[in-house]
C-alpha cells in the first residue's frame, strides 16, 4: 500500500539524515550556519566548508518533513490506528525541527542535542511500525519476541547514552585507551565515568543482541528473519570495533560517523525483528494465526 511504501522511503531517508547529522557534529560544522532556519540570512547559501554539511542536513530534514506529511495523508485515508500513527509522525518531525533549531540558537547545549537524537530514534521506530503494517507477521516462540523487545529498548538506551558522551565531549575523556580510563576502571572525573559507563553498557547490550540473534536463528518459524538476526550480531561486532577505533584514533570523523551509522542500523534491525514477530499471547485476531509460516 502507498502508506507502507512512503514509510519505507521516509525511514531510509531518516537513516541518511541521522548519519549526516553525525557528519555535521564530527566535522564540527554544527554552527557553520549560526542562524536558523536560514543560513547566514540566506535560504540557499554558498555550499562550501561546514556550510555544505550543516545546510545539506537541513535540506534533507525538510525533505523528510515533506515525505512525513505525505505519509500522514496516506495513513489518514487508511483510517483506524494508522491515523493516529501518521499524526504522531508529523508531531515528531515537527519536534525534531524545533530541537534542531534550538540546538543552533542555544549554541549546542548537550541536553537539547541529546534530545534531538533521541527523538530521531523514536521517529525512526514509528516509521518502521508504519512500514510493517500490511505485511504478515510471523508466529514465533515467545522468547524471540521477548528478547527482541528487550534488545530494542537497550539499544535505544545505549544510543542515547552515546549521544550524551558525544555532546558532553566525553569521547576523549579517557585519552586513547580503549579498555581502561587512563589506567583506571573507575575514574574520579565525571566525563571519564560517563565514558566508562557507555563502554560497560555496550557489553551488556551486545550480549542481549547476540542472545536475540541466537534464539531467532534457532526458531524454525523465523527462517525469513535469519538474515536480520545474523546482521544484528555482525553489527554488534562492528560497533565494538568502531568504538575502539573511535577512541584510539582520537575521534577520527569518518570512524565516529561509521560508529553512529552502525548503531542506527543495529537499532533498526532489532526493532524490525520485534515488529515482524508475534507470539500466541499477543494474537488478537484470527487471521494472525495464518502468519505462522508466511514472511513478507
Amino acid at each position: 500500500m502507498l502508506a507502507r511504501r512512503l514509510a519505507l522511503a521516509t525511514a531510509a531517508l531518516t537513516f541518511c539524515l541521522m548519519v549526516l547529522g553525525g557528519v555535521v557534529h564530527a566535522t564540527e560544522s554544527s554552527l557553520a550556519c549560526p542562524d536558523w532556519p536560514t543560513c547566514h540570512g540566506e535560504w540557499m547559501p554558498e555550499m562550501v566548508g561546514g556550510v555544505l554539511f550543516e545546510h545539506s542536513h537541513r535540506m534533507l530534514g525538510t525533505l523528510v518533513g515533506v515525505l512525513t506529511l505525505a505519509l500522514s495523508v496516506a495513513a489518514w485515508r487508511r483510517g483506524g490506528v494508522l491515523r493516529a500513527a501518521g499524526l504522531g509522525a508529523v508531531a515528531l518531525v515537527i519536534a525534531q525541527g524545533i530541537l534542531g533549531g534550538l540546538t543552533v540558537v542555544l549554541e549546542l547545549p548537550p541536553p537539547v542535542s541529546t534530545a534531538h537524537l533521541a527523538t530521531a530514534f523514536a521517529f525512526l521506530s514509528l516509521l518502521l511500525w508504519l512500514a510493517r503494517q500490511g505485511a504478515p507477521r510471523i508466529l514465533a516462540p515467545e522468547p524471540v519476541a521477548r528478547w527482541a523487545g528487550l534488545a530494542g529498548v537497550l539499544v535505544f538506551s545505549q544510543c542515547v547514552l552515546g549521544a550524551m558522551v558525544r555532546h558532553a565531549d566525553a569521547g576523549t575523556a579517557c585519552g586513547v585507551d580503549p579498555i581502561t580510563c587512563a589506567g583506571l576502571w573507575l575514574p574520579g572525573w565525571d566525563l571519564g565515568r560517563l565514558q566508562m559507563l557507555h563502554r560497560a553498557a555496550a557489553v551488556g547490550v551486545g550480549l542481549v543482541v547476540i542472545v536475540t540473534s541466537v534464539v531467532t536463528l534457532r526458531a524454525r518459524a523465523c527462517r525469513a528473519l535469519r538474515p536480520v538476526a545474523l546482521g544484528a550480531s555482525l553489527l554488534v561486532l562492528a560497533q565494538i570495533a568502531l568504538g575502539i577505533a573511535s577512541v584510539t584514533s582520537a575521534l577520527e570523523p569518518w570512524i565516529v560517523t561509521l560508529h553512529l551509522g552502525a548503531g542506527i542500523a543495529l537499532f533498526a534491525s532489532v526493532v524490525w525483528l520485534r515488529l515482524r514477530v508475534v507470539h500466541a499471547a499477543e494474537l488478537d485476531a484470527p487471521e494472525e494465526a495464518s502468519a505462522r509460516s508466511i514472511a513478507a
